[in-house]
């Protein structure tokens, strides 16, 4: 068992690799309790099946909080004024969302302004287009899906050319001078292969 513990010390570190260890003996005593290990004599290998799911479980949660979290968020460091590049991309969200909205039926285009950007009551709206509390509530689940949809098929497109279009667009012929760039650029970086 002591290869478990050095296992998950070097791959998940010392500060969380005591805490895997330990879930793994319970697990692994909880389970062999249960009746689920056959071969008593596969006991190291299946505790290390065991380490090896709970190590898993572990990165992929750490990956996740990196995702969700970023240091900004962590340490409270926001600035007041908004980067360039936040605008930017409220920006574009903003314009695709208008160019999807676009595409939507006046009807199911006005409910949705008129009740999430606008913040109108939906008594408001039933009463303006003649609406019953049920048509409402309908039209506004269907555009809703609707928009969803397109925005999910407009979002799964690819937005710019991968990087091989990108070099096989950089021209073969060059002078002497040229040759180590233009032989360096073609050949596409290991983990783009």
């Amino acid at each position: 068992m002591s290869g478990i513990r050095r296992y998950l010390f070097a791959t998940a570190g010392p500060q969380d690799a005591e805490d895997l260890y330990h879930e793994t003996i319970v697990d692994a005593v909880i389970q062999i309790r249960r009746g689920d290990l056959r071969d008593s004599g596969r006991l190291q290998a299946y505790v290390r099946g065991i380490a090896i799911m709970k190590l898993r479980n572990y990165i992929g949660g750490v990956v996740t909080r990196r995702q969700v979290a970023s240091i900004d968020d962590q340490f409270g460091l926001h600035d007041a004024v908004p980067s360039p590049e936040s605008c930017s991309i409220q920006h574009e969200h903003r314009a695709i969302m208008e160019r999807i909205l676009r595409t939507l039926p006046e009807r199911d285009r006005e409910v949705l302004i008129r009740f999430y950007l606008k913040e109108e009551d939906a008594e408001k709206i039933q009463s303006d287009l003649g609406l019953t509390q049920t048509q409402f509530r309908l039209i506004k689940s269907r555009a809703k899906q609707r928009f969803a949809a397109l925005t999910q098929a407009r979002l799964a497109r690819k937005p710019c050319r991968s990087i091989r279009d990108v070099v096989s667009t950089i021209p073969l012929t060059a002078s002497a001078s040229d040759a180590p760039a233009v032989e360096t650029a073609r050949r596409p970086a290991a983990g783009f292969r």
